[in-house]
């Protein structure tokens, strides 16, 4: 039973380590922008900077 733990378990650790290939300059560019909204409209722009921030996915919800 231990046994199959550790494997389960160091399975597990593994799996959490990924590479993901990063965007170009100019999509990343063009993901950056922010053109102010048509008149009467309100414009809203969510940035996390922190290291846990980017890893969670959060519901935002305008009314």
């Amino acid at each position: 039973m231990k046994r199959i733990a550790l494997v389960v378990l160091t399975s597990a650790l593994f799996t959490g380590c990924a590479s993901v290939k990063m965007e170009g300059a100019e999509t990343t560019a063009k993901a950056k922008q922010f053109a102010p909204p048509a008149a009467g409209n309100a414009g809203l722009y969510v940035y996390r900077d922190s290291f846990v921030g980017r890893a969670l996915k959060k519901d935002i919800l305008v009314d």
